[in-house]
């Protein structure tokens, strides 16, 4: 009986426990962070990265599974890259096969860890050109209808659709875009969209869903 009343005691005791930061004691509960993440949809690590650990100092990878790496500025390895339920494997063409089970974002930084392996990259270039996004875009749907998205300066936006011969509002809220692509926020605060966006031609973007990696158009309309 008293071993009961006691492990019923510890665990009515640990239920009222607070987790506080081990840096400075306090005991503010630790939010959680967003732009701390496990990687699994290739869309967040495509681009250039500078290594901050590792064997080399930039890396590139492209949307068609191809990498490279540089090291003093001059080539260092090249291959082909997949990343499958959270798994980065790199296939060089001139060095050991790497491969890494935990990959994470932090910020404009990934770390990549595996059973022999570790690397810390930095995204390299200029903040993302947001004003590239602003406008008014079309975008054509399979069943014959089209999608009109209002991009707006002071991130908001809206979607309208054809009901009834008009177009109505489906959906607005705010807009937000970063190293990793345009994010459409809804006014319920859930995410309508996460894309990664490419570049077409002046009129034209290509946006590649972050979470199902299908592809929409978007036509700028011009004014």
């Amino acid at each position: 009986m008293k071993k009961i009343v006691f492990l019923l005691s510890f665990v009515i005791l640990l239920g009222g426990c607070t987790l506080f930061s081990e840096e400075d004691g306090s005991q503010e509960p630790l939010d959680f962070n967003p732009m701390f993440m496990k990687v699994e949809n290739a869309g967040y690590i495509i681009g250039s990265w500078s290594v901050i650990e590792g064997d080399y100092e930039e890396i590139i990878l492209e949307k068609d599974g191809a990498f490279a790496s540089f090291l003093h500025e001059r080539p260092f390895d090249n291959g082909t890259w997949t990343l499958v339920e959270g798994v980065l494997t790199f296939n060089s063409k001139v060095y050991s096969d790497r491969v890494f089970d935990n990959v994470v974002i932090e910020e404009n930084k990934i770390i990549l860890e595996g059973k022999e392996f570790r690397e810390i990259w930095e995204h390299v270039g200029v903040e993302p050109e947001e004003d590239l996004v602003i406008g008014v875009w079309t975008e054509d749907l399979e069943t014959g209808g089209m999608r009109i998205f209002n991009i707006e300066s002071d991130y908001t936006w809206q979607m309208q659709s054809k009901r009834d011969g008009e177009y109505s509002v489906e959906e607005k809220g705010e807009w937000e875009y970063g190293i990793n692509g345009l994010t459409l926020m809804t006014e319920q605060a859930y995410i309508y969209g996460d894309y990664y966006v490419q570049v077409v031609d002046s009129e034209t973007l290509e946006l590649t869903n972050l979470n199902n990696d299908s592809v929409i158009i978007w036509k700028q309309v011009t004014q």
